[in-house]
């Protein structure tokens, strides 16, 4: 069995090392005497940490899985759904289960429940999962079928820009998975028919219904978002849909009589590799998640669903392509996400944010797996999924710990059995070690549109003025901008984040933020913030990686804030004072975490998003 390790630091003898299964020497954490609760919500995105993979082929072992087994190992977030959550479904009607949702989730939860009713050889929980197949071909009210038998789910709401019924490629995609694993466990032809229908429909140009878009290079590409009118130009180009879809095709078609989607599944991947390379950042340090009308950057989930769907594809093709934009996500992850160990205080942290969205969690259940130096086993600590009282305490994460030798992470889809494992890493690195921020001496360059100069080095943002009265939404500006000059240029590459302490200097208001990162060519890096609680007193990390721009930052010269004066209207504000008080910058992550625990509290500003608000 041929295995591929990928990683920033490669030790020989890592390759050798076994870790133990799960729940093996497992740990209760030693808090101490710090306010850190001790449950804490936890992102899919902490699983890269360590950039470390193996890749296989199927094994001898695994042809002998049963055909639900086979289905956890190559497509893990195709299951997707808590088995709890499907156990209780089950004390659900049928109609309830299926409410309002589209087909995409229901096939997941069709999925769902083959995988857990033959897993536990459940007769209830596979005839629900076969009921929600028949209902997605006979009960869905937003489906339609022609007379050569193609079947179409639409979504039946216009959605950004898309009109209404619209419709995806990974809706007809699910839904031929969901009945090629019926085919699979009952062998029944009618369900293989089935699968075979709905990605025959899938495959059709958008004119005529399907989502195989043909490009004027004779290329093609699989749609996400579909709607009649779509052209090369309009189309959004989102990769994990494309994904999603060309897996599904994998995996079906070789059931199929005479693999008639051979042609089409060859372009689909002549294209995806012609085109792989525009979905990588131009300094190579991240990725996005589509490409029109502009560049949108990958949440860093999004980032850990395409490096599960590439693992999938290069075990179905042994196509090193695959492996090869895997490892690239893998790396681009792991320089973002690693824990950080402090000599001083003997305690390991991490960061549970980074990648471009310091404000989005992920929910996956991991497992901490580190090895203290001179020892030989491994201790495990689960990092629970739970409520937690304040977003700081959901990102960062603090443990009492000897100087560690290595780590590595598994991460689970729930909480219960590790046969779902989304990923695990069995080569591990050791953490690097705490920093203090850095402290950047900036001024005030410009201050432009609803932002005017204060007094004593303060800035006013007066709310945004209407050009029109009687028409809402309508005006003169939209912003305040504060540009903020560094007295000497970074290296956009040095830091995983900057931090800015913003203070409030009258009576706190919710914000609404934006920031570009700007380099001294002129070159910008831009990315949104959620609404923010209002607070006396602001940190707002800015990740140095993930915006969007149209070319990578040689360096960082210039931040612009830019505060959403439009908000303060509807608020009814009539003046906020603001005090840019300080810029730092944190070379890792987990370097945050160690200042919110001293006298000053710095961290503890770091304030919820709005759907945290008292």
């Amino acid at each position: 069995m041929g295995c591929y390790f990928f990683g920033l630091e490669r030790r020989p003898e890592a390759l050798a090392i076994e870790i133990p299964q799960r729940g093996a020497n497992r740990l209760k954490l030693d808090m101490g005497s710090t306010n850190i609760p001790r449950t804490a919500a936890v992102p899919l995105i902490f699983v890269f940490l360590f950039a470390a993979s193996c890749s296989c082929g199927k094994t001898r072992e695994e042809s002998r899985r049963p055909e639900y087994g086979r289905l956890g190992v190559l497509a893990p977030y195709l299951i997707g759904r808590d088995e709890y959550k499907m156990r209780a479904a089950l004390e659900q009607s049928l109609d309830a289960e299926v409410a309002g949702k589209p087909a995409l989730s229901i096939a997941a939860e069709g999925l769902a429940h083959l995988y857990y009713g033959s897993r536990d050889q459940s007769e209830i929980q596979i005839q629900r999962g076969l009921d929600l197949l028949e209902f997605l071909f006979d009960g869905f009210p937003h489906h339609r079928k022609d007379d050569a038998g193609h079947v179409y789910w639409l979504y039946p709401e216009p959605y950004n820009t898309l009109p209404a019924n619209w419709w995806s490629a990974m809706d007809n995609a699910a839904v031929g998975l969901l009945a090629h694993q019926a085919y699979l466990l009952t062998r029944n032809a009618d369900y293989l028919d089935r699968a075979h229908r709905a990605l025959e429909t899938m495959l059709l140009p958008p004119q005529s219904g399907g989502s195989l878009l043909e490009l004027p290079d004779g290329g093609c590409w699989l749609s996400e978002y579909t709607w009649p009118e779509v052209t090369p130009d309009s189309e959004l180009y989102v990769l994990n849909g494309a994904l999603y879809a060309l897996q599904a095709l994998l995996m079906v078609s070789p059931d199929l009589e005479g693999e008639p989607f051979r042609t089409q599944i060859t372009c689909i991947q002549e294209t995806l590799q012609s085109v792989a390379g525009r979905f990588h950042y131009p300094d190579g340090r991240w990725t996005f998640y589509s490409l029109n009308p502009r560049p949108k950057a990958n949440p860093s989930h999004y980032m850990l669903f395409e490096i599960a769907q590439f693992d999938a594809l290069f075990k179905l093709t042994r196509d090193s392509f695959y492996n090869q934009e895997a490892a690239f996500r893998r790396n681009a992850m792991v320089s973002q996400y690693r824990p950080v160990w402090r000599p001083e205080t003997q305690e390991l942290f991490f960061s549970r944010i980074g990648g471009p969205e310091p404000y989005l969690l992920d929910i996956y259940d991991p497992e901490l797996i580190c090895r203290q130096a001179e020892h030989l086993d491994w201790d495990h600590f689960e990092l629970p999924v739970a409520g937690v009282d304040s977003f700081f305490s959901a990102a960062f994460y603090r443990m009492r710990y000897g100087e560690p030798e290595a780590c590595t992470l598994r991460v689970y889809e729930e909480p219960s059995h590790s046969e779902i494992t989304i990923a695990a890493f069995p080569q591990p690195v050791s953490p690097a070690l705490w920093e203090e921020p850095h402290h950047l001496i900036t001024r005030i360059s410009r201050i432009l549109f609803d932002a005017v100069p204060g007094t004593k080095g303060t800035i006013d943002v007066l709310p945004s003025r209407m050009a029109r009265p009687d028409s809402p939404d309508h005006y003169y500006n939209s912003q305040g901008r504060v540009y903020l000059q560094f007295e000497n240029p970074v290296s956009a590459a040095a830091y995983a984040a900057f931090g800015i302490l913003l203070d409030q200097m009258s009576p706190p208001h919710d914000l609404i933020l934006a920031f570009d990162l700007i380099d001294s060519q002129g070159a910008t890096s831009y990315r949104d913030y959620r609404r923010l609680c209002a607070h006396p007193r602001y940190l707002l990390l800015i990740p140095s990686v993930g915006g969007t721009g149209s070319r990578a930052l040689t360096d960082i010269s210039e931040i612009s804030v830019i505060i959403r004066t439009s908000e303060l209207e509807q608020q009814a504000v009539e003046k906020l004072t603001l005090n840019i008080d300080e810029v730092l910058a944190f070379r890792h992550w987990a370097d945050v975490v160690p200042s919110a625990h001293q006298e000053t509290d710095t961290l503890a500003y770091l304030n919820d998003p709005i759907d945290r608000c008292p």
